[in-house]
């Protein structure tokens, strides 16, 4: 190849070099930017504040909006309800049995498994206007402190049930203080 022909090949190489690092700025800003405001749309979508949230298909059968979340120590038991102000209604209401149960800041704990009562570790219930139990095929919660009465608490949980049949729910809380009925 001639020189000629390797200088105007090489050119050809950096302007497509350039061309592409151009691309990949701007799909990330444009990325970084659809971020924002889905993260602001989140914070402003009536779901509670930002740490406080639920999301996943079982919002296609029954509405997950919240105005609250309450985190209460009772007995051996964790309860996290997500209250709806006005009718008190709990549109999601998370119960975990730590009886016995070591639990370790940001280690997931199986909701699945057997608790200390013989039944399921946790359970997922929706308390409108009657108790609906939502029965789990999976779940976890994840805790970022060992739960203390009077201190902050918070976390996120996920989880999918048997009835509703493959419908799944993700949860963040984040209380700032556990407290006692």
């Amino acid at each position: 190849m001639s020189g000629f022909a390797q200088r105007h090949l090489r050119g050809a190489v950096v302007t497509a070099v350039e061309t592409t690092v151009e691309i990949v700025v701007q799909l990330t800003l444009t990325v970084a930017v659809m971020v924002a405001v889905l993260c602001a749309g989140a914070a402003l979508s009536g779901c509670g504040s930002a740490a406080n949230q639920l999301s996943g298909s079982l919002g296609e059968i029954y509405p997950l909006d919240f105005d609250s979340v309450q985190a209460q120590s009772v007995g051996g038991y964790l309860v996290v309800q997500y209250v709806k102000s006005g009718t008190g209604a709990k549109p999601i209401k998370l119960t975990v049995d730590l009886t016995g149960y070591q639990v370790a800041p940001n280690a997931e704990i199986s909701l699945i498994e057997q608790g200390a009562g013989g039944g399921p570790r946790g359970t997922i219930q929706r308390i409108t206007d009657t108790a609906i139990d939502l029965p789990l095929a999976t779940g976890t919660v994840t805790l970022d402190a060992v739960p203390t009465v009077g201190q902050h608490l918070g976390g996120h949980f996920r989880a999918s049930f048997t009835e509703p049949a493959g419908r799944a729910l993700f949860g963040d809380f984040s209380v700032d203080k556990l407290v006692t009925p």
